[in-house]
């Protein structure tokens, strides 16, 4: 009997580890999806030299499109980066001008293409406004805007 119960003990515990896994990268491998999408259909087309110089109108334009169309229950946080660690614009207008270091994997693969998909480290000081939403996957997408110039799209 004692060890009927270890085993299914064991069995169980297992099974839970596994199924845990798989749905954090099933959640992680969407959130890529998503976030690939927004950065390359909505956003990059959207991006060039006047939003990079932040022209009123032109950045009143590209923010009304994400804060009305994109944000949202799924995305609660957005910012785009140039390569250089620069934020161009963000939901959260304090962080525009700033400039942070980006994750190794993201300052590794700047200026290409690329999509790099994880769960959120809040501790870095770009994420201090992100603290209040508990455990987030954020979607680095590494793209070229309407000029061609390379910049980063992250989601949240």
């Amino acid at each position: 009997m004692l060890r009927s119960l270890t085993a299914v003990v064991i069995v169980g515990l297992a099974t839970f580890l596994e199924a845990r896994s798989m749905s954090e990268r099933t959640a992680i491998q969407d959130a890529r999806i998503h976030g690939d999408a927004i950065a390359r259909i909505i956003a990059a087309p959207m991006v060039d030299a006047s939003v990079r110089a932040h022209d009123p109108a032109a950045t009143k334009a590209f923010n009304d499109i994400m804060l009305e169309r994109v944000l949202g229950p799924s995305i609660v946080h957005m910012k785009l980066w140039a390569v250089d660690g620069t934020v161009i614009w963000s939901d959260e207008k304090s962080l525009v001008g700033q400039r942070f270091e980006l994750e190794q994997p993201v300052r590794r693969l700047a200026g290409t293409s690329f999509t790099h998909a994880e769960l959120s480290d809040l501790s870095g000081p770009e994420n201090a406004l992100e603290k209040d939403n508990g455990q987030l996957l954020e979607v680095y997408v590494g793209t070229k805007d309407a000029d061609g110039v390379p910049m980063i799209f992250e989601t949240y």
